[in-house]
């Protein structure tokens, strides 16, 4: 079983339109690409941003060591 990550992790990304037409671009075309690969159970990614953003990591880069 394979839990698959998009490529996005630890960082702050922009929220500009292009810059999520390019991201919904790439999710589309690894999703068409490993769809069809009976290993994959979990599609994840941005859990660290999450993270990230609930703690406040963004603001204060020392609390991301904590």
């Amino acid at each position: 079983m394979v839990w698959q990550e998009f490529m996005f992790g630890c960082a702050a990304y922009s929220g500009q339109e292009d810059f999520l037409k390019l991201i919904k671009q790439e999710v589309k075309s690894n999703v068409i690409r490993l769809n069809n690969h009976p290993a994959v159970v979990v599609w994840s990614g941005s859990n660290e941003n999450e993270k990230g953003l609930h703690d406040g990591w963004f603001k204060n880069p020392s609390k991301a060591i904590q």
